[in-house]
């Protein structure tokens, strides 16, 4: 109420947009709210400026935590996967002399981050296979390291799996408690639920990040996605996100909530189904390889991937939605056809050309194929197309690659 007995028009009525910074009816709300944010109870928050924090992306966490299968608590959503990712590194606190253990195979991002600006400060990284559990055992006794992160499974040309259990069980992660971050990105929780892989390490030093623009939000808008059972590290991490406003804007905000599946049972449906897809897919690829032997296919769940008794352990029916074929050449070193050309090739089969495109995410309804820059090799991520549609598509796939010469 005004002076004179008349409410005030809000900017709504007046034709103006909303204001996305706060306004208060007394001094003393104001005051509470400030205890609010020192204490940091931010699932008390109302509507805050966005660096702080505000209702919609507060109703948006619980609905991503229960997907995830977490505590609103325990989760916090970033602007991308990269501000979650480079947030669990710096939560532990990286300087010159730490040792930061990493996959070879890795998001391309990460690997640049760890080599580039980590390493420029002094950090000391470390790569070992994340498919050969015995090299990373080695190495962690050998370098002892203060930081671990590896992509559970690996988005790189080998996809390579990640033996959870062996790694938290290791002498040096027990003693030592190092900061392990796991990349949960490819597989997802609905294939691997590494919202229980937090239980696994009762020291609390274990953080899972996620890029959630693939099976949350298919690729419709931009999010990242961090939980771990510390709750002191998440409300670290919270003011550190307040303070480097990596949260996701008002607007993204409301495009991932209009994303995001409206419940789990439907979640994993999906994701489900395209990692049944790329296991379809490898297996048609796979006979092609048979009979195009400068042709290599690697899918975690086929019987030449070295991590096959793994994945099959862990997700038998498929536990990645992506997998790669590398085309090496005749002579088995040197590949006549670099990604590209080697795209090309395959898109000359009209099945291919009328059902796949080609686009470099992963984690849409319709399947795609993508060329690597770096590499002579392909990366097909599965989309959620039916049974009856992914088997003659599995064909035009093998009779693509069967003619590559």
């Amino acid at each position: 109420m005004v002076g004179n007995g008349f409410r005030k028009e809000t900017r709504v009525e007046r034709g103006l947009p909303p204001v996305v910074v706060p306004s208060f009816d007394s001094g003393t709300e104001a005051r509470r709210i400030e205890v609010l944010k020192a204490n940091l109870c931010r699932r008390e928050l109302p509507d805050m400026y966005p660096r702080d924090s505000y209702r919609s992306l507060l109703t948006l966490e619980r609905p991503v935590a229960k997907l995830v299968g977490v505590s609103t608590d325990n989760l916090l959503l970033y602007a991308n996967g990269m501000s979650a990712v480079i947030s669990a590194i710096e939560s532990a606190s990286p300087k010159a002399g730490t040792v930061l253990l990493h996959g070879t195979a890795m998001y391309s991002r990460t690997l640049k981050y760890i080599n580039g600006p980590l390493n420029g400060r002094g950090v000391v990284p470390v790569a070992v296979d994340s498919g050969n559990i015995c090299a990373i055992e080695k190495a962690v006794e050998e370098h002892k390291p203060d930081i671990i992160i590896f992509e559970i499974v690996a988005n790189g040309p080998g996809v390579p799996v990640l033996d959870i259990k062996r790694l938290l069980a290791a002498q040096h992660v027990k003693e030592r408690r190092p900061r392990i971050i796991l990349d949960n990105t490819v597989a997802g929780p609905s294939v691997m639920p590494s919202s229980s892989l937090l239980g696994h390490n009762g020291d609390n030093d274990l953080v899972v990040v996620e890029s959630g623009t693939k099976f949350y939000t298919r690729n419709r808008e931009l999010c990242g996605i961090l939980y771990t059972h510390n709750r002191d590290l998440i409300r670290t991490l919270f003011d550190a996100r307040i303070t480097n406003g990596t949260a996701p804007s008002i607007s993204t905000a409301a495009t991932i909530n209009g994303s995001i599946p409206a419940s789990r049972s439907r979640f994993d449906s999906n994701n489900l189904r395209a990692c049944r897809n790329a296991l379809t897919l490898a297996r048609a690829c796979h006979r092609a390889q048979q009979e195009n032997p400068s042709l290599m296919v690697h899918h975690p769940n086929l019987p030449n991937h070295s991590n096959k008794q793994l994945a099959d352990q862990l997700a038998p029916e498929g536990i990645t939605p992506i997998f790669c074929i590398a085309h090496s050449g005749f002579d088995g070193a040197s590949a006549k056809h670099d990604a590209y050309e080697l795209t090309d090739l395959i898109f000359r089969e009209r099945g291919v050309k009328e059902n796949f495109g080609i686009t470099q995410s992963f984690g849409f309804d319709a399947s795609q194929i993508y060329p690597y820059s770096s590499f002579p090799v392909i990366r097909i991520s599965a989309g959620t197309e039916s049974q009856k549609k992914i088997e003659p598509m599995a064909y035009a796939l093998y009779r693509a690659l069967a003619r590559v010469r």
